[in-house]
């Protein structure tokens, strides 16, 4: 597996999802969220670059959230980085 930093993560899924500065910024709070779930489950400890993307994370999610909600695009999204980053 390996430890990608969130700007990596971002340029991946901007690629990945064509995103343009326009568009960009309607998918940002998506990015965001899927970044830190997938920085929450797949980090190595504290000295890690997930645990640094998960650390400094623009998302807080709320206290009864436990990741992304199924069938949505930032469930598609963590798939992704999953396929990219986990395997």
């Amino acid at each position: 597996m390996s430890d990608p930093t969130a700007d990596e993560m971002r340029e991946y899924l901007k690629d990945r999802w064509e995103l343009t500065p326009e568009s960009e910024s309607e998918w940002a709070i998506d990015v965001e969220e899927v970044i830190y779930w997938f920085a929450y489950a797949y980090h190595d400890g504290q000295w890690s670059e997930l645990y640094s993307a998960l650390s400094t994370s623009e998302f807080h999610p709320g206290s009864d959230s436990a990741g992304v909600e199924p069938d949505t695009l930032a469930a598609i999204m963590l798939a992704d980085l999953i396929e990219e980053y986990a395997q």
